[in-house]
């Protein structure tokens, strides 16, 4: 009986932490190689649940540099079709938090940078 009673209050406290993130959309916008023109490709919008927009940031900003690493490997024999040039996270209410600031914002994203291989852009 006392473990059910535990898993009962595990679940419910899983459920809790769980609800209490919040919901953001994370927009990659990318440049056709091939295409001479600078316009640009909104790609899908990704659901990311996050704390705060702090680390909502970081985790666009990591999901950006896995598509920047992505781009260079297939690019290493010209094939790649598109560049991912650049992101957009938004909070719940649409507002677009991308130039969100934070005390370890540059160390974050050195670190992922590091990470994910990305020589930089």
């Amino acid at each position: 009986m006392k473990k059910y009673f535990l898993l009962i209050v595990l679940s419910l406290l899983l459920v809790f932490l769980y609800s209490c993130k919040n919901n953001y959309e994370y927009v990659e916008f990318e440049r056709i190689v091939f295409d001479n023109s600078n316009d640009l490709n909104k790609k899908e919008a990704v659901k990311i649940k996050a704390k705060n927009d702090t680390m909502a940031y970081i985790e666009a900003f990591e999901k950006f540099c896995i598509s920047q690493k992505t781009y260079e490997i297939t690019n290493e024999d010209g094939t790649a079709y598109s560049k991912p040039v650049k992101f957009h996270i938004y909070d719940e209410k649409g507002n677009d938090i991308s130039d969100v600031n934070f005390k370890t914002k540059e160390l974050e994203e050195d670190k992922i940078k590091l990470i994910t291989g990305i020589k930089g852009f």
